[in-house]
């Protein structure tokens, strides 16, 4: 099957830091890629390589909510799956092996917030609540999944000149450590990231500059190190200004910032970290297209960016090497990393991909009907969950030996 037909923009970055970090490297240290010896890839057919890892996708159930999904969310069994969508006040905790809607949660607000469940399936977290009942003093809420109702409001960073409080527009939790990380609204007036206490949801600490439009947002598998992906805008000239995508890497413990690097020309759009023992690897889907503004003519021209799919060897500062689609769109929708490292899936509003981690290969192309969003694996990496239109598929994902 051929990739001509993709319409889309991904950017992928595998990001190789050390956890050893003392001294000098401590400090943020801004640099460029260097790509003397990068290989460039373009579309191509379905892997033929006999020494790559296959996978196969078979369908096993469709959901369909009422009025479409903006974002999904598998509970810690995977027995459960939470949909959202932007028009619809109300969440949906499926039964997903039954393909059969077992609670519907009201909270009388526009919807499409940030979901999740919580690390013991008790709870599902959202920034969707009522805001009748609960106004400004609020970040998101605990929803107990047997009822429905709120059992817990969970606070956060009050801006300065309204008095309300800050929304959540990422949310990472840390099992183990029994900690929930977020990443704010944009904002000029409170910190980039916080961390909770999931023992009692209260605020720890925050961290990271106020300007930060973070545009993707993960930690490291061993909870040490919070990264976000932003999109920026500089200006170069009194009515030239440029776009870049850059990711920070702080101290979870301090927030002290470790590391920046631009990763994109244009602009990040998602992150992910490959789920590892050091934590060394991170996905980034990116932007392809900006406006310049031209100080001859004063007219604004597009900025592109083809080669979307990067990855990087940070220790070194090369890039190894990037891929170029021949359909170019605008930006990452989905991405997920599988559990075990070996691949990844990203969309852009047409098919979702599936491509090798280590070589870059595209493994298999997912093509549901209609426009396709968010792709999830579940925790074991054995199911996953794609958004497409106003549905819901889910795949049975296994090797092929």
């Amino acid at each position: 099957m051929s990739l001509s037909n993709i319409t889309g923009a991904i950017a992928a970055v595998w990001f190789m830091f050390g956890l050893s970090i003392g001294g000098d490297e401590a400090a943020s240290a801004d640099f460029q890629l260097r790509n003397s010896q990068a290989v460039q890839r373009g579309p191509t057919q379905v892997a033929e390589r006999t020494n790559v890892q296959k996978y196969s996708f078979r369908r096993i159930a469709k959901l369909t909510p009422d009025r479409g999904v903006a974002r999904i969310a598998w509970s810690p069994d995977s027995k459960l799956l939470v949909t959202s969508a932007p028009t619809n006040p109300s969440l949906t905790i499926w039964n997903v092996k039954r393909e059969k809607a077992i609670l519907r949660i009201d909270h009388r607000t526009l919807g499409g917030g940030i979901t999740a469940f919580s690390p013991d399936g008790r709870y599902v977290v959202s920034t969707d609540f009522d805001k009748r009942e609960f106004g400004e003093t609020a970040s998101a809420v605990l929803y107990d999944v047997a009822t429905g109702r709120v059992a817990q409001k969970i606070e956060g960073p009050k801006y300065p000149k309204s008095g309300g409080m800050a929304k959540f527009s990422f949310m990472v939790f840390d099992p183990k450590r029994k900690r929930l990380f977020v990443a704010y609204a944009p904002s000029h007036d409170i910190p980039a990231v916080g961390i909770y206490d999931t023992t009692n949801w209260r605020l720890i600490r925050t961290f990271g500059d106020k300007t930060h439009l973070v545009r993707g947002f993960d930690i490291t598998s061993d909870g040490r190190h919070v990264l976000a992906g932003t999109y920026e805008s500089y200006r170069i000239a009194k009515l030239t200004s440029r776009h870049r995508g850059t990711v920070y890497i702080w101290h979870a413990k301090t927030g002290e910032l470790i590391k920046s690097f631009k990763a994109h020309d244009v602009g990040v759009s998602k992150l992910k970290v490959r789920p590892n023992d050091s934590g060394s690897m991170i996905v980034v889907g990116g932007s392809n297209t900006a406006s310049l503004r031209n100080t001859e003519t004063g007219k604004w021209d597009r900025r592109r960016n083809y080669d979307l799919v990067r990855v990087i060897d940070t220790s070194s500062q090369r890039l190894k090497w990037s891929y170029v689609f021949q359909n170019r769109g605008s930006k990452i929708v989905g991405l997920t990393v599988h559990p075990n490292g070996e691949i990844f899936i990203a969309s852009d509003g047409g098919k979702a991909v599936v491509f090798a981690s280590e070589t870059g290969d595209v493994l298999h192309i997912i093509d549901p009907p209609g426009v396709t969003g968010a792709a999830v694996f579940n925790p074991t990496g054995d199911r996953l969950a794609v958004v497409s239109g106003k549905r819901v598929f889910v795949f049975d994902v296994r090797k092929i030996r």
